[in-house]
């Protein structure tokens, strides 16, 4: 079977994934005795109702337009950089993806308050996990398995041990 490189067929490829790792979470807060309200998945229906509503007041709103932007475009961020904040060889200094809080701070607001809706009066933002002073990745292949900790350890000692280690603000937390 071939498959071409498009969305379509990413998404095909992936979705099945994705249900594995959904299955995975729920385990997980089972295990941890954790209530989740609701857990979303972005391919559920209800899901896509409220997204396609939500930017359907954002568009009304004139607040989305079509466009073009060139330039850098940092992956790890998920935005462009000028050419005066690239290091020589056109490399972005941050990559630590930590930069999702700029997203939490400032772009989810302004499309909240475009389209109608009550802004958080605050946001929480944890530090992440390091390994060997490098911050746990897939890609770097140094992350762990939670299923596997609150096996080998227990549902208590990991509650712990991550309420002491994930403090908000702090940067990092060694394992």
């Amino acid at each position: 079977m071939s498959h071409t490189n498009t969305p379509r067929s990413a998404f095909t490829v992936i979705t099945p994934f994705y249900g594995v790792v959904a299955a995975g979470c729920d385990l997980l807060c089972h295990k941890l005795k954790i209530h989740c309200d609701r857990f979303s998945r972005t391919i559920s229906r209800r899901h896509k109702t409220i997204i396609k509503e939500f930017f359907g007041y954002v568009w009304d709103r004139g607040d989305i337009y079509l466009s073009e932007q060139k330039g850098c475009y940092c992956l790890s961020c998920k935005e462009f950089k000028e050419q005066r904040h690239l290091l020589a060889g056109r490399r972005c200094p941050l990559h630590s993806n930590k930069d999702i809080l700029r997203f939490h701070g400032v772009y989810s607001p302004a499309m909240l308050i475009s389209a109608g809706l009550p802004v958080l009066s605050r946001d929480c933002g944890q530090g992440f996990l390091t390994q060997d002073g490098q911050k746990m990745r897939k890609s770097l292949g140094n992350t762990l398995d939670p299923l596997e900790l609150v096996d080998w350890y227990s549902t208590k000692a990991i509650l712990y041990s991550s309420s002491l280690e994930l403090v908000q603000g702090r940067k990092t937390a060694s394992c």
